[in-house]
């Protein structure tokens, strides 16, 4: 068993890998070094976390929330960060001798592409959105962070033109205007297909509190890869 403090948003956790029994040396420190450097690009900056509240306030009381849900809360909230910043997760075979794929969990949206020219990422070989839907800036990608952790999902985005403003507002204004629900049986919380102003299709899932813990573009604005 082998332990490792690692940063997290204010605090510093202690992470219990596996077992590496069996493994070479080698592949024990590359895998540590991944696990450290997708830990370390999770982490969203203080400007952004400063931001995210401010919209918080902006956004507060503005929105209904499903209505079997108002005892917990009235109104919509948003899990902002989760749509604006990656949260990278190593996954590994059952046997941890290999690192089986790379779980992007959110990230829908970078604003004038600022986090890909940083070098945070790099997304290759995107595919456009129709614009029938309203969605011809939007696109779908994996996502390649370096030191070969690729996403294994494929990911879709808000316009890069958008400001975040713009987003939330659209995700927002688009789960009041559900068109089906994609919930699976026995899910904890409720998925919708909603539908933007322009035409736009998002999925949006809302928790039991009335909480909007994703709200990203359906991949079904894309011809291209449905």
């Amino acid at each position: 068993m082998l332990l490792i403090a690692m940063k997290n948003d204010t605090r510093f956790d202690v992470a219990i890998i596996h077992d590496f029994t069996g493994c070479s040396f080698d592949y024990m420190e590359e895998s540590i070094h991944k696990i450290l450097i997708a830990k370390e690009k999770s982490l969203p900056t203080e400007s952004l976390k400063q931001e995210l509240v401010q919209f918080h306030q902006q956004f507060k009381n503005l929105y209904p929330g499903l209505p079997e849900f108002s005892q917990e809360n009235q109104y919509l909230t948003m899990q902002l960060r989760h749509i604006f910043y990656p949260s990278i997760e190593l996954k590994f075979d059952q046997n941890y001798a290999s690192i089986d794929k790379v779980v992007l969990n959110g990230f829908h949206h970078d604003e004038s592409g600022l986090l890909e020219k940083s070098g945070l990422f790099s997304a290759s070989n995107k595919i456009y959105g129709d614009a029938a839907f309203g969605a011809e800036e939007c696109f779908a990608a994996f996502l390649d962070f370096g030191n070969g952790i690729i996403s294994s999902n494929l990911k879709t985005f808000f316009p890069a033109s958008w400001p975040k403003e713009k987003v939330i507002k659209v995700v927002f204004e688009a789960a009041q205007n559900r068109i089906k629900d994609l919930t699976i049986i026995g899910s904890p919380h409720q998925t919708y297909l909603c539908k933007a102003d322009n035409n736009m299709l998002l999925e949006i899932v809302i928790s039991k509190k009335n909480v909007i813990i994703s709200g990203y573009i359906s991949i079904k604005n894309f011809r291209n890869i449905q």
